[in-house]
This record gives C-alpha cells, sequence and structure tokens, in this order.
C-alpha cells in the first residue's frame, strides 16, 4: 500500500473512532496507531460474521481434510504473492 494510501486510511479510521493515534515517545516521527473499544467491537462483530458464513460454506462442502488442504493452499497462494509483491 503506498504510504499516502495508508495515510487517508489511517485518517478515515480514525475519523470513525476505530483507531487512535499516538505520538512515540522514542521517536516523534513516528506514530503509534491503538484499536479503539469501538475498533474491538467491530473486529469482534465482523470476526463472528466470518467464522458463521465460514461454517456454512466449508461446513456443507468440505471434509476436515479438504479443509486442511484449502487453508494450506490459500495460506501458500497468500505467501507466494506476498513475496511477489515485496
Amino acid at each position: 500500500m503506498q504510504k499516502s494510501a495508508l495515510s487517508k486510511l489511517v485518517d478515515r479510521m480514525v475519523d470513525a473512532a476505530l483507531v487512535q493515534r499516538s505520538a512515540d515517545p522514542t521517536d516523534l516521527r513516528r506514530v503509534i496507531l491503538h484499536i479503539s473499544d469501538i475498533g474491538l467491537e467491530k473486529v469482534n462483530a465482523l470476526d463472528a460474521d466470518v467464522r458463521r458464513q465460514q461454517s456454512k460454506i466449508i461446513g456443507k462442502t468440505f471434509s476436515p481434510q479438504r479443509e486442511a488442504q484449502l487453508r494450506k493452499l490459500l495460506s501458500e497462494f497468500i505467501e507466494a504473492h506476498q513475496q511477489a509483491s515485496g
């Protein structure tokens, strides 16, 4: 992610009260982000929704062994993408 795009994203997250900024006491050029209580609530709600959707899709479609294979393949795909991008 480009630095300017990341900065705008963080600004929107601060405006939505999802995160809070504070100055790094050891390096004033840096900013430390802290997730807010609202942000934690949002993450927990989204996580619960993702788990419900995941169980609907995977539980009906894949055996536990096939699910493990899928997870491994997806992890390898993500890792390969990150290496190619970085």
